[in-house]
């Protein structure tokens, strides 16, 4: 029987066989698992039968028997339902656009400014997303010999919103990130707008939220439902949700009242930002999603602004990255808020 042969890299170091090999396969076009071919011995590790859960080491010679590759890619789309994009060349615009947003960039991680308006992940009628933008440019430039790993986002920030985004450029610093913000060493500071004046200078919400992922325009976007955290019984799926918000400076503008407010999340949930704070009284200027007023320029205010690293990082990521604010956010505050940031 005839194999294709592949070496497996750094960056494949400690995953499993099947989902090294079921990336091997996509890299081709083909959209398919081989937990099953795996146990038939139609791939192997190092010319030996081995298992689905096998974990690959840097070196490792991975062979998968040819005639697997001879399913059309088309054939392959229809069978799997594969939502799979071929590799396509960043374009002199797309690379000009990291360029000019790339706040810090090395070997294992890039930080990006995003703009308001571009979708992190590829969605319906949005264009390339900024994840394809990344991948592209990391496969024109990248030398890895990684048979598995790609480049993607390591944090949520939705399309209308702009500012610092982080997305992996080695195994290792994805899973240094991911670590780091599950025990709360990497601190996210977004600055926002929202309508009302607040009580006092800070408010601290802890809250559960579900997305309950229900379009609301044919356009589709959808929101997420917050609960009181002592609300019974949790409904099934809820997570909670700890925002910080302190008011730094409120303002009536065209009759309305508005706050320039910076706040810190401790958790990542989707929307938890304009969820909780619509849900204590103060959603943000013209998130109409979340009860907000439509405002003149037809968008939300909700930036990024800051990511805080600890000291002396594996990463080598400087202590504070901030990302300027977006032009159209720029002039509002700047025209609005004087002396605010």
């Amino acid at each position: 029987m005839e194999f294709k042969t592949f070496t497996a890299g750094t960056d494949d170091e400690g995953r499993r066989l099947d989902r090294v090999a079921s990336r091997i396969m996509e890299g081709a076009g083909i959209r398919k698992s081989l937990f099953a071919e795996i146990r038939k011995g139609l791939v192997r590790v190092n010319e030996r039968k081995s298992k689905p859960d096998q974990h690959i080491n840097s070196g490792d010679k991975i062979s998968i028997a040819a005639f697997l590759f001879s399913t059309t890619r088309e054939e392959s789309k229809v069978q799997a339902g594969s939502r799979h994009q071929e590799p396509q060349v960043i374009s002199g615009e797309e690379l000009k656009y990291i360029e000019e947003n790339t706040l810090f960039r090395n070997s294992h991680l890039l930080i990006l400014n995003k703009k308001a308006g571009i979708s992190v992940q590829p969605s319906k009628g949005s264009g390339k997303s900024l994840s394809q933008m990344v991948e592209s440019l990391w496969q024109q430039e990248s030398h890895s010999q990684s048979l598995s790993f790609r480049p993607g986002p390591l944090h949520r920030i939705d399309r209308w919103t702009s500012g610092a985004i982080v997305f992996s450029q080695s195994l290792e610093g994805a899973k240094w990130f991911t670590k780091a913000m599950a025990e709360h060493k990497i601190k996210k500071t977004y600055i926002a707008v929202t309508e009302g004046f607040y009580g006092s200078t800070t408010e601290d919400y802890e809250d559960l939220i579900l997305s309950e992922e229900k379009p609301l325009a044919e356009g589709g976007f959808s929101t997420v439902k917050v609960y009181p955290a002592q609300h019974q019984p949790i409904p099934r799926e809820a997570k909670k949700a700890i925002t910080h918000a302190r008011t730094l400076q409120q303002r009536t503008i065209n009759g309305r009242e508005l706050s320039l407010v910076e706040f810190t999340i401790e958790t990542g949930r989707k929307h938890q930002i304009r969820a909780q704070s619509a849900f204590h009284g103060h959603p943000l200027y013209g998130d109409t999603a979340y009860g907000g007023r439509k405002n003149a320029g037809d968008m939300f205010f909700l930036h990024a602004y800051k990511l805080e690293f600890p000291e002396d990082n594996p990463m080598e990521a400087p202590t504070l990255v901030t990302a300027p604010l977006s032009d159209i956010f720029f002039d509002f505050v700047l025209l609005n808020f004087k002396n605010a940031l």
